[in-house]
């Protein structure tokens, strides 16, 4: 969360947070206070009387404020993990949510069953961009498309099956994959995955292995504008021939106006839920 916004993000996906992590034993939350100052957070200082708190900075950290953007990124995003990790001491994964991504209802069910099914994985995207994750020039998408046009001709008749599958994919290209992929939520055994793309930290589960190498290693990594957290993360997990995969459709909402790495301000504050079910 910017300090200077007065938009809300912190206390909006706080509040989700705290309400979805009651409903399911043995997660636990905790937000992570990285604003270096000056002055407090005001949102966080509110929240710290309700929720757990892990604050890097106690006085303000002239130092830190002034590091190049993408790097204090870096470093809060390394600590955060590195803080989590140690505060739990157990073997359990962590979801990473930003502080402007809004859960979806079934966020923390779906990352239960998916670290429970037999989906090979180290690390798990939960949000994408939806331009960025629309029908593509590859197999999955050529498969959904003929299955659609397949079902629209079973329904209308076969009279007329070129003008129909035309008919169909215009109307999927037009709608979106996103929001045809809706239906996936009727049921959390209904989500799929595809392998993760190299951009968002948005929302993130990691196994714990992961979360060692990122807490041992990732802080040699140079971080800039033209080198952002979510590429070279991506970067360096794929050095290390780490399987990422993005869960579809999305369990998080990208509810930021603007991007608080590029605009001069506070730093923002992380949430990671610590779900202790493997």
């Amino acid at each position: 969360m910017v300090g200077s916004r007065k938009a809300g993000y912190l206390t909006q996906v706080a509040a989700k947070a705290d309400k979805l992590a009651k409903k399911i034993k043995g997660v636990y939350l905790n937000v992570c206070n990285v604003h270096p100052g000056p002055g407090d957070h005001t949102e966080a200082t509110y929240l710290q009387e309700y929720l757990p708190f892990i604050k890097r900075f106690h006085l303000n950290n002239a130092h830190h404020s002034i590091l190049e953007n993408f790097e204090r990124e870096k470093d809060d995003y390394v600590y955060c993990m590195k803080e989590i990790s140690k505060k739990l001491q157990t073997d359990s994964p962590i979801l990473m949510l930003e502080d402007d991504g809004l859960p979806h209802d079934q966020l923390i069910e779906v990352s239960q069953r998916i670290l429970e099914s037999n989906w090979q994985f180290d690390y798990a995207k939960l949000f994408a961009k939806s331009e960025w994750n629309g029908f593509g020039m590859n197999i999955k998408s050529l498969v959904e498309l003929l299955a659609m046009c397949s079902i629209s001709i079973y329904l209308i008749g076969r009279r007329r099956i070129l003008l129909t599958s035309i008919i169909t994919i215009i109307m999927a290209l037009v709608l979106s994959r996103q929001f045809l992929s809706q239906w996936r939520r009727i049921s959390i055994s209904l989500y799929t995955r595809v392998p993760a793309p190299d951009y968002g930290t948005v929302a993130v589960l990691y196994r714990k292995p992961v979360v060692d190498l990122i807490g041992k290693q990732f802080s040699n990594v140079k971080c800039s504008i033209h080198f952002p957290l979510d590429v070279a993360l991506a970067n360096f997990l794929n050095s290390f021939n780490l399987l990422g995969l993005l869960v579809q459709p999305n369990l998080a909402y990208h509810i930021g106006l603007y991007s608080s790495i590029k605009a001069v301000g506070s730093w923002p504050v992380d949430i990671a839920f610590a779900p202790s079910y493997i």
